[in-house]
């Protein structure tokens, strides 16, 4: 559960899109996250790429795997370094799939990664600070 203060400043920066097939990639595998894809409807198509492979999650480039409703493209790869609880730990981490539209179209809500990881990162300080009175000065 996200904090309803890392909500509400993540919710200032929410874009919502809508694609289609023939508009291009959402993602590339093995760039640099830098947003996260909420599918909210259609569908989106992932696509295995070289560095799919090379990270051994799939094992030939060109793998195709449709992603429906609830789907979060990148939240997998943030998942595997200790989700939402860890931002600290999202410095480095790349698209593990290329990610466009499927057929029909798709909607998302577009999250920035940045802002979201910098509203984390700006509450945990904040909690350990309103803790710290808790603990006895020696």
């Amino acid at each position: 559960d996200l904090p309803p203060q890392v909500l509400r400043d993540c919710s200032a920066c929410l874009a919502w899109k809508r694609g289609y097939a023939e508009d291009g990639k959402l993602c590339l595998d093995g760039l640099p996250i830098t947003h996260l894809y909420l599918v909210t409807a259609g569908s989106i198509l992932q696509t295995s790429g070289p560095w799919t492979v090379a990270q051994g999650v799939c094992e030939s480039e060109g793998v195709g795997v449709h992603r429906r409703q609830n789907h979060i493209v990148g939240y997998k790869e943030l998942l595997e370094v200790g989700g939402l609880g860890d931002p600290w730990a999202w410095e480095d981490l790349k698209y593990a799939w290329s990610s466009e539209p499927a057929e029909g179209g798709s909607e998302v809500i577009v999250v920035p990664l940045n802002e979201l990881r910098l509203s984390l990162q700006k509450h945990e300080i904040a909690e350990r600070v309103r803790g710290m009175h808790l603990f006895p000065v020696t």
